[in-house]
Order: C-alpha cells, then sequence, then structure tokens
C-alpha cells in the first residue's frame, strides 16, 4: 500500500473502532449488568428442562434447523419470554413462546419462511419504547 492509502486505512479502522467503542455512551445506556455483583456462591440456581419432545412446548415450526433463540420480555409483563427462529422448513419462521401461570402459550410472529442466518438480538432501534426483533441474513438477503 502507498503511504496514502496507508494513512486512510488506519484512520478508518480507528474511526470505526472508536464509533463501536463509545456507541453505548452516545445512545446513553446505562451498562448495570457491568456494575451488578455476580450472585454470591451459596445461592443455588434452579434449573428446568423443557422439552418439544416430552410435550413440554409445542414445537416452534417444521424445520429441525433453528438459527435464532431469543430470550426477553416480548410483553412487558416481568416475565422473560423465548423467542425462536428457524428456516428451511415448513411453518412459521419466527414463534414466540409467551411465559404462562402454568406454562408456555406459542405465538407466531412471522408465518411466511424468511432467509435467516445464525443469530439475531433484540434491542429498541427505533426509540418507541419497546424491543425490536432483529436477524442475521443469508447471502441471499440485504
Amino acid at each position: 500500500m502507498t503511504a496514502r492509502r496507508t494513512q486512510r486505512f488506519v484512520f478508518l479502522v480507528v474511526g470505526a473502532t472508536i464509533l463501536l467503542a463509545s456507541w453505548p455512551w452516545l445512545h446513553g445506556q446505562v451498562w448495570a449488568e457491568a456494575t451488578t455483583p455476580a450472585p454470591a456462591a451459596h445461592d443455588e440456581l434452579s434449573w428446568q428442562h423443557l422439552s418439544t419432545a416430552n410435550g413440554d412446548l409445542e414445537a416452534p415450526s417444521g424445520s429441525l434447523q433453528q438459527v435464532l433463540t431469543l430470550i426477553l420480555d416480548v410483553d412487558h409483563d416481568g416475565l422473560n419470554d423465548i423467542v425462536i427462529g428457524a428456516r428451511r422448513g415448513s411453518g412459521p419462521s419466527l414463534v414466540w413462546y409467551r411465559r404462562q401461570a402454568s406454562g408456555w402459550e406459542r405465538r407466531v410472529i412471522e408465518p411466511q419462511a424468511l432467509k435467516m442466518e445464525a443469530g439475531g438480538a433484540a434491542y429498541d432501534i427505533d426509540d418507541a419504547g419497546d424491543l425490536d426483533l432483529v436477524d442475521g441474513g443469508n447471502n441471499q438477503t440485504n
């Protein structure tokens, strides 16, 4: 690379790094997780294994490729819900399992097939006070 091209490249990398590092500050986010102490060693966690195989949950779709799992409070009722995204199969591509007093209610978010790839996130992108779901698309999406 020429000196000028190297200088532009370094400027671009440094600028992108600063932008990414300051993103939470620019949006006024408070990262409480960073300052919240870890649970004491004597605190015990309780785990419950849920499975579609034994009927704990209704299957999300006919796909065998679940590519997105998010845990968030979709309906703001104070209980965490589960969102599962699937690809390459029959049935809906996004399903919401809403936590109920005695189990889970399956609701379809997106009935059509989406060209999803691995991963996703929940964030209030439009600053409307609710969480927006974002999923990664495969090479056929934009």
